[in-house]
């Protein structure tokens, strides 16, 4: 299952609520997008907002929050479905 996820300027980070713009960024797999600066303080197999723990939540061979570099938005975009 894939998502997409569009980074506009007023999308912020649902931890320390900086405007993520063009910085790096993560999404977890249920849709929480936090900055780079918020996913290395925590362990990054765990959600910083509702503590849900993605190696145990999805199963053996569940991976981490998904991390991209800054780019442009893809448009058409909005909040992630969910």
């Amino acid at each position: 299952m894939s998502r997409r996820v569009v980074v506009t300027e007023e999308r912020a980070c649902r931890v320390c609520h900086m405007h993520i713009g063009t910085k790096m960024s993560a999404v977890f797999p249920n849709g929480v997008l936090v900055c780079y600066r918020c996913l290395r303080k925590g362990d990054p197999h765990v959600c910083p907002l509702t503590g849900v723990d993605f190696r145990e939540a999805l199963g053996p061979g569940a991976s981490q929050a998904v991390t991209s570099p800054p780019g442009p938005a893809e448009p058409g975009g909005g909040e992630p479905p969910g």
